[in-house]
């Protein structure tokens, strides 16, 4: 994979241009081609191009990264307009990608969630589950049982299937589904979070 690096590449924000003109990036044979440049097609081509591949990447838009993009929606407030999070991304992906030498600095947030309402109130989730049992109980005392509740099992379903070490699921080859239930030891509330609930119902 060809990359063609511009100075201002942190002025523009993910913006990219054509990196040669259309007929000639078309005459051209590729082993792969990665239609979408969000953080998924691009980590997918950066591997394949690791091992080997010749990949061309196709985006519609003006930018790469999808929903890990930033964008200036405000004059002088860079965010990203989808990604909330990155504990998504695996401290494997980063090495094996060597990110930090394009840039990756990554400083997690202190609050988990802030949540502005407008009636002027508001709700903020903390990392710390005690801070957060606080606020639930003085936004909505009637929630806080079933807040801890959820929790319990959301818990329960990450020490499962992602515990520390070389026992992650998220590593190597996608498990099935009954390898995934195996390791949930017939919990039928984390099977339920996990193949049932919709993002709606979360």
């Amino acid at each position: 994979m060809t990359t063609y690096t511009q100075p201002e590449t942190r002025q523009t924000l993910g913006r990219i241009g054509q990196p040669a003109p259309l007929r000639e990036l078309a005459s051209q044979r590729w082993d792969v081609i990665v239609v979408g440049a969000g953080h998924n097609g691009l980590t997918c081509a950066a591997y394949l191009a690791k091992a080997g591949k010749r990949v061309l990447v196709l985006e519609s838009r003006e930018r790469v990264g999808g929903a890990c993009t930033l964008e200036e929606p405000w004059p002088g407030y860079t965010v990203s307009p989808c990604a909330y999070l990155c504990g998504l991304l695996h401290p494997l992906v980063i090495d094996e990608l060597n990110m930090a030498a394009y840039g990756f600095d990554w400083k997690p947030a202190r609050a988990g969630m802030f949540v502005p309402f407008e009636d002027g109130s508001s709700i903020q989730l903390e990392e710390d589950d005690n801070l957060c049992e606080d606020e639930i109980r003085r936004f909505a005392p009637q929630d806080l049982a079933g807040w801890q509740a959820m929790g319990d099992v959301m818990r329960r379903a990450r020490d499962a299937v992602r515990p520390a070490g070389a026992g992650d699921m998220w590593l190597g080859a996608p498990p099935s589904r009954a390898q995934i239930e195996d390791r949930l030891k017939s919990d039928s509330e984390a099977i339920s979070l996990l193949f049932e609930w919709s993002m709606v119902e979360y």
